[in-house]
């Protein structure tokens, strides 16, 4: 007898346990580990780990505030992160202005443009020797009118690039801030980006592929979200296929078209709505509720299709004491899956009726061979009918048994449900009481070898055990993968391989919130 097959709870097990490391909790950025551009190559400028920004975006910027650089020395850095936690964008700009040093070492010539995402908060950090140029005023003109109402707007891209373009034009000496021009920074209005700054602006390919369009709109965290929801479709579709356990109703119930079906169905609806609803922010609520649909769809297309095949199977006059294991199984199931948990509102209703159909099946059994009905003992009077193996088996609630006996007569059939427990059957008994007795580590690990362990086993009816030895891995010195080389995503924001000129700031500039 094996345990009953429980791919859906398998599969939204690890669908839970995956997000939350991969989608809803985004990597909160600290000064210490933002990733400095300049570590990665010298021509590099913007810090973009979370992928906010598309690649034709970074690869303007980059080309924009090298070729400033060569003109004038002075450096710009634009960091756009999805979040920095609780702190303050504002001093968080000023540390990390400081810690890269922008601008070069005694002319203190640098700019820090930084966005975060959560905050909905931009800050541009500058240097002591720009304040002349970029007084606190500028800055905030250029970021209400040139970046906030695209950033409003879900352009991230197109709110970097105006900004960008912006202050190069003022650090480049081709436009003067003047209060007088108001509405109209540096007597533009806020253009499309590619209007100003020569033709590297306009080289900017626009993001019109479905990849850009997702990554802009959506973000980085939200192309994570659909990867490992791909992962997850795969796994689920594979413990659908392979189970061995085909026997079990919960599988023959559904042909396997069903289940691509409703699979690939439910797949294509989620993402044609992260798309439709675009300008929406993928943070860590609207993911969960994504997903929580996607549960509430999915389950409740297998819970109306199961109860549609147990009333066929009725129709069909199968045998009452099979469907009624059947339902059994099916109940226990959502009872005590993880998905019966995380999705109560779907269940409740198939709780509700296959609650009734049970209590309706259960007056009908029948002895097969006489037709006579058969009654349904209670727990304490079924007893007498179990073994002393089987009556271990209730205690430990590896098993739950039915017991039904005809009046006057020796006749009785008896069903066991497997329940989800930590036992198994026994070798030697077949006992479902058999489990992890002690584990013990006979020689631990070191760095140099690896250690021995002793798991024993053993059953709970007849004594039986078993001893099963296995290796511990050697422990490893995480200090030595502690940094490497030119990794984006490492924590890699020291000032070594960086070709900052050593630049600090008084903390003037301006910030905005959109």
């Amino acid at each position: 007898m094996t345990k009953p097959g429980r791919p859906l709870s398998i599969v939204f097990f690890y669908l839970f346990l995956l997000l939350p490391a991969s989608v809803f909790a985004q990597e909160k950025w600290t000064i210490n580990n933002v990733p400095d551009p300049k570590a990665h190559a010298s021509g590099n400028y913007v810090s973009n780990p979370d992928g906010v920004l598309n690649d034709g975006t970074v690869a303007s910027v980059n080309a924009y505030l090298k070729q400033l650089e060569d003109s004038t020395t002075d450096q710009v850095a634009v960091v756009v992160l999805n979040s920095i936690g609780k702190q303050e964008p504002r001093s968080f700009a000023t540390e990390l202005l400081r810690r890269w040093g922008i601008g070069q070492q005694g002319r203190n010539n640098g700019v820090l443009i930084l966005l975060v995402m959560d905050q909905r908060r931009m800050e541009f950090e500058v240097g002591y020797g720009l304040e002349g140029k970029l007084t606190d005023l500028v800055p905030k003109q250029i970021q209400e009118v040139y970046m906030v109402p695209y950033a409003k707007k879900g352009d991230y891209d197109a709110a970097v690039l105006n900004g960008v373009e912006q202050v190069c034009e003022v650090l480049l000496g081709n436009a003067v801030a003047d209060e007088q021009k108001t509405g109209e920074v540096y007597g533009r209005s806020p253009v499309a980006p590619g209007a100003g700054y020569t033709e590297l602006v306009s080289s900017a390919p626009a993001a019109t592929d479905l990849f850009d369009l997702y990554r802009r709109h959506v973000g980085f965290g939200g192309f994570w979200m659909l990867l490992f929801y791909g992962i997850f479709l795969v796994a689920g579709l594979i413990n659908v296929f392979k189970s061995k356990d085909k026997n079990n109703f919960f599988f023959s119930a559904r042909p396997w078209w069903f289940s691509f079906l409703q699979f690939l169905c439910t797949y294509v609806l989620f993402a044609v709505i992260v798309f439709v609803i675009a300008g929406i922010k993928i943070n860590f609520f609207t993911g969960l509720a994504f997903f929580y649909l996607y549960g509430v769809g999915y389950l409740s297309s297998t819970v109306y299709w199961l109860l549609y095949r147990l009333k066929l199977e009725e129709r069909k006059r199968t045998e009452y004491d099979l469907l009624y294991l059947y339902a059994r199984q099916l109940d226990q199931r959502w009872k005590q899956s993880v998905a019966g948990k995380l999705f109560p509102f779907p269940l409740r209703n198939y709780r509700v009726t296959v609650g009734q159909y049970l209590a309706r099946l259960k007056q009908g059994m029948v002895i097969s061979h006489t037709g006579s009905k058969m009654r349904l003992l209670d727990e304490k009077q079924d007893d007498a009918y179990l073994t002393k193996a089987q009556k271990l088996e209730e205690q430990l609630k590896s098993v739950d048994y039915d017991v039904w006996a005809e009046q006057g007569s020796k006749e009785f059939k008896l069903h066991g449900v497997l329940l989800s427990s930590k036992y198994s059957h026994c070798p030697k008994c077949n006992t479902m009481a058999y489990c992890l007795k002690s584990d013990t580590t006979i020689q631990s690990a070191t760095y140099s070898r690896s250690g021995i362990g002793l798991k024993v086993y053993e059953c709970k009816y007849c004594g039986y055990q078993e001893k099963k030895e296995y290796t511990i891995p050697k422990k490893s010195n995480s200090s030595s993968s502690g940094s490497s080389g030119g990794s984006w995503s490492s924590g890699s924001s020291s000032s070594s391989g960086s070709s900052w000129g050593g630049g600090s700031s008084g903390g003037g500039g301006a910030g905005s919130s959109w």
